[in-house]
């Protein structure tokens, strides 16, 4: 139990000073860099199996709690630029995997889910139970999410300077996986409910990355059933710090020096981001009308919160973009898994 209590103060602590000063996915990130050090300088870090389950559970209905029926109301219309950007983002997903599989240390299925296109919360712990080595998966997935934040935005705006940008007549809608709510705690408490019993179910069925892809439909149609379901961003935090103790204590000194093995399939990885971003967003503007800018910050590796913040910094206003990325994030972790698991049988 002391192990348990000293590494997860270790890592919300770090976590927390990750997220004041501003790091992307601060808190994630500070729990694997507080308990990796105390893993490898004391070999005292520890968290119970249980925590993963716990972290998947509650990011699959934060998650679940971000899906809105007018998010649903718009799939239709939005369906053929959906199916343009997820096939895009699955064929580069096994692309990028079999290449990094076959041309570095990597084994398959770490090598395909460092290739996941997001997100930082969600993959490394999916790639934990599916068998992979997630503390490399964790360093790819962080390159991915800071230069889907901090690199592909400024080249888009570059690539499209002049482009003008049409501005909706309704105002910017905000992504509401960010939003505070003011519904009852026992609300709160509902939710992980139904977001514990879904992902059980899914764990208990066996499915690769059961357990985040039940609770997340399990939340999903609390949340449209009900109109009941609420995940405070703490609850989020929580679970990525979570997830980031897990992964971070199960790094070993001699873990530490195999990550070099990482860097060169990430920036292969990033490559290949770029060109998907670029090829992507020219099928969407010809195919589907949208903007040229539009289109590639749809196919930006960030997540959605990131691009409603920062597409409205690029003056682009749609409402598209924050419900193409949130139903990109679901299909990431409900059906990406399950492709990329079919796929590893027909490897071996």
């Amino acid at each position: 139990m002391f192990r348990f209590i000293i590494t997860l103060f270790i890592a919300i602590s770090i976590g927390y000073i990750a997220y004041r000063v501003k790091i992307p996915g601060g808190f994630m990130v500070g729990a694997v860099l507080g308990s990796a050090v105390l893993s490898i300088s004391t070999g005292v870090a520890y968290m119970p199996g249980w925590t993963k389950i716990a972290a998947q559970v509650t990011a699959g209905a934060f998650i679940g709690c971000g899906i809105s029926k007018s998010d649903l109301a718009g799939f239709r219309s939005l369906l053929r630029p959906i199916l343009t950007l997820l096939s895009m983002m699955l064929a580069l997903n096994l692309l990028m995997g079999y290449l990094v599989y076959r041309f570095s240390p990597l084994d398959a299925v770490t090598a395909f889910m460092c290739a996941v296109p997001g997100g930082m919360s969600d993959i490394p712990i999916i790639a934990a139970e599916m068998g992979a080595d997630a503390a490399k998966v964790t360093a790819v997935q962080f390159l991915r999410m800071v230069a889907g934040i901090a690199i592909f935005p400024s080249v888009i705006r570059a690539m499209t300077r002049g482009e003008p940008q049409p501005q909706p007549a309704d105002a910017p809608v905000a992504d509401s996986a960010l939003a505070e709510s003011s519904k009852p705690r026992q609300s709160f408490f509902l939710t992980l409910l139904v977001a514990t019993a879904g992902g059980l179910l899914g764990r208990a069925l066996g499915i690769p990355a059961g357990t985040l892809a039940f609770a997340v439909i399990a939340s999903v149609l609390f949340k449209l059933t009900t109109d009941r379901a609420v995940l405070p961003m703490w609850a989020k935090r929580m679970a990525q710090v979570l997830s980031g103790a897990y992964i971070g204590s199960s790094i070993s000194a001699p873990d530490l020096i195999e990550m070099r093995q990482v860097l060169v399939p990430a920036l292969l990885i990033l490559a290949g981001y770029a060109v998907n971003c670029f090829l992507t967003g020219l099928l969407l503007h010809r195919g589907c009308h949208f903007t040229r800018r539009e289109g590639m910050l749809a196919a930006t590796p960030a997540g959605a919160s990131d691009i409603a913040l920062i597409s409205a910094d690029l003056g682009v206003t749609s409402p598209n973009l924050v419900v193409m990325q949130t139903l990109r994030l679901l299909a990431v972790v409900i059906i990406f898994p399950q492709v990329i698991h079919l796929v590893l049988l027909l490897l071996h």
